[in-house]
């Protein structure tokens, strides 16, 4: 399949939203899917009836502006 056929996801837990984090995570997908970029990145947060206690939200912002660069 062509890569121009694909359209590539990828997320980040909150856990690693801190700053120099993110971009090893992103850095790690692309080598497994064995491409140079992704097509979307997601800052997944999630919560299961609840159950998932997050970090402070104030990581969330730290993670948007490490993207930034």
């Amino acid at each position: 399949m062509a890569r121009d056929e694909v359209f590539l996801t990828t997320k980040v837990a909150p856990e690693s939203f801190g700053p120099g984090q993110i971009m090893g995570h992103v850095r790690t997908s692309r080598d497994k899917f064995r491409v140079t970029k992704l097509d979307l990145l997601l800052l997944h947060y999630p919560s299961i009836k609840d159950a998932y206690v997050p970090p402070p939200l104030q990581r969330a912002p730290v993670g948007w502006c490490a993207l930034s660069h």
